[in-house]
C-alpha cells in the first residue's frame, strides 16, 4: 500500500511515526516502511510505501508525531 503523510500545521512535525493498525487499534506486524520517523515541515507531504501480510484486510495507518496528536486514516 502507498500512503501520503502530510503536515497541515504551522510547526514542524517532529519524529512522525507510522503504524499499521487493525479495526481494534492493535498494531499489525510485521510491517516494512520505505521511510519512518519523519520530520515534516509545515505544508510538506511524503509518499510512503507500506508492506504487511496479505491476509490483513481491514487496516488503517496511524501517524503520530512527537509534538502532535495521532491521526488515523
Amino acid at each position: 500500500m502507498q500512503v501520503t503523510v502530510s503536515n497541515q500545521g504551522r510547526a514542524v512535525a517532529s519524529m512522525t511515526r507510522l503504524s499499521v493498525v487493525d479495526v481494534l487499534g492493535r498494531r499489525v506486524l510485521p510491517v516494512t516502511y520505505s521511510d519512518n520517523y519523519l520530520w515534516l515541515l509545515p505544508g510538506e507531504r511524503r509518499e510512503i510505501d507500506v508492506t504487511f501480510p496479505a491476509d490483513k484486510r481491514a487496516v488503517r495507518v496511524r501517524a503520530k508525531a512527537y509534538n502532535s496528536p495521532a491521526a488515523v486514516g
